[in-house]
């Protein structure tokens, strides 16, 4: 049974706790998800730790933005590959087209419904990892 390292950014501790326990619910022992809390602490897991399978980020990532790591994930040979999804509830047309083109695959809106984000992460994982 394969084990899914998944990486989570988000300044808010609450939101990571919220997708960690929705991706505990859907896979059990089967991830393994590491929390970050800025840009440096992010760089820092994505550098030391084995590749993930997936890397979930909110747009703001202090003291910068998603686009900022994004920049530094395309000139990582082990990243380049690595599906990156933004989560966000407040992002303007501009930044999530800006994040596109930056190598983001998918956009999950934030929210707060336990069972509506859980069907979610369900299909992200089906479309980007399970399914790989």
């Amino acid at each position: 049974m394969d084990t899914y390292r998944i990486v989570l950014s988000d300044d808010d501790e609450d939101d990571c706790y919220f997708l960690t326990t929705i991706f505990k619910d859907l896979y059990g022992d089967r991830v393994e998800i590491s929390c970050s809390k800025n840009l440096q602490e992010c760089q820092r897991l994505l550098a030391e730790s084995e590749q993930p399978h997936l890397v979930v980020l909110d747009y703001f990532l202090p003291p910068a933005n998603a686009l900022d790591l994004l920049g530094w994930m395309s000139t990582q040979p082990h990243l380049q590959s690595v599906p990156t999804v933004l989560w966000s509830s407040l992002i303007t047309a501009e930044e999530l087209s800006a994040s596109f083109q930056a190598g983001m695959v998918d956009f999950i809106p934030k929210q707060s419904d336990y069972k509506a984000m859980k069907e979610v992460i369900r299909s992200l994982m089906d479309k980007w990892v399970v399914a790989v």
